[in-house]
């Protein structure tokens, strides 16, 4: 009897090791959205015109994934085809779990133009509002959080428009993208950035609650609305470079897909991988000790 419990005990291991290691397998991507003075852009991930979902289905089947997009002769072209523009690439990121990231676009805009319309974060996130919804407007709002912790210009903060704050965008459904300037939204002044890079835009940003969403659990954020998971025991840092079917990966090097540091909110460090792995090894360590007494 006491060893029929025993290996109902490591069976309950064997799947917990399961679920961590699946857990450990989702990833979303993240890369910066701009839209410049002179309407050169990088739309949103989910923009299936000029976006990162318009891969074959753009105009006239063009590609514009990953891709720094300028007006040419009424032609939407991508920027570093034009002779005599600097070129722009980006570095995005792919999230695996509640952690820490960077988003950059590399190069200089200020021949281009001298202020921006649109800037912000475009993810492939879940947009879940506390109430299991998408109609929440309010970043705060939603089981999976995003919040942006640093915001660069050529290294100098960027100054954001408006209540001073990203907002989420809501125009988005399904999914989570932030917004740190826009020209036609309320809450951001309905102003433009009046910051352009010469060298560089970077944004990092903390995501919590994600853990705890794929975990299955509804309380995915604390009751302030801070969205740190309340009862995440694990910690999904895995780094990987494999892209999702949304990726934004340029196939002519523009864009580079990089894994964020994963740093967890929560201060729990282990990866979801490791930790499955770790559960398996004591299950089998377990039934080889059952197996040795039994003898």
């Amino acid at each position: 009897m006491k060893l029929r419990k025993i290996f109902a005990g490591m069976s309950a291991l064997a799947i917990a090791a399961t679920m961590a290691i699946s857990a450990s397998a989702e990833e979303y991507k993240a890369q910066i959205m701009i839209q410049t003075g002179a309407y050169s852009f990088r739309n949103a991930i989910q923009d299936d015109t000029f976006g990162g979902a318009a891969t074959g289905k753009g105009i006239e089947g063009y590609d514009y994934n990953g891709k720094f997009i300028c007006w040419s002769d009424d032609v939407a072209t991508d920027w570093n085809t034009i002779e005599g523009n600097s070129p722009i690439t980006f570095e995005d990121a792919t999230i695996t779990g509640d952690g820490t990231y960077t988003v950059k676009l590399l190069g200089d805009l200020t021949a281009n133009s001298d202020a921006l319309n649109i800037l912000g974060v475009s993810t492939t996130l879940p947009r879940v509002d506390t109430n299991g919804e998408d109609e929440d407007p309010s970043l705060e709002a939603q089981k999976v959080v995003v919040t942006v912790d640093k915001a660069t210009i050529d290294g100098a903060d960027i100054e954001i428009p408006g209540e001073g704050k990203a907002v989420l965008d809501s125009e988005t459904e399904g999914q989570l993208n932030v917004i740190l300037a826009n020209q036609w939204n309320d809450a951001l002044g309905k102003a433009q950035l009046k910051q352009v890079p010469k060298e560089s835009i970077e944004i990092t940003f903390t995501v919590t609650g994600l853990d705890a969403y794929l975990n299955g659990d509804d309380e995915a954020t604390t009751d302030d609305g801070t969205g740190a998971a309340t009862d995440t025991t694990t910690t999904d840092t895995t780094d990987t470079t494999a892209a999702t079917d949304n990726t934004a990966a340029a196939t002519d090097d523009t864009t580079t897909t990089t894994t964020g540091t994963g740093t967890a909110a929560t201060g729990n460090t282990t990866t979801g991988a490791s930790a499955g792995l770790a559960l398996a090894g004591l299950a089998l360590a377990g039934a080889a000790v059952v197996v040795s007494k039994k003898r």
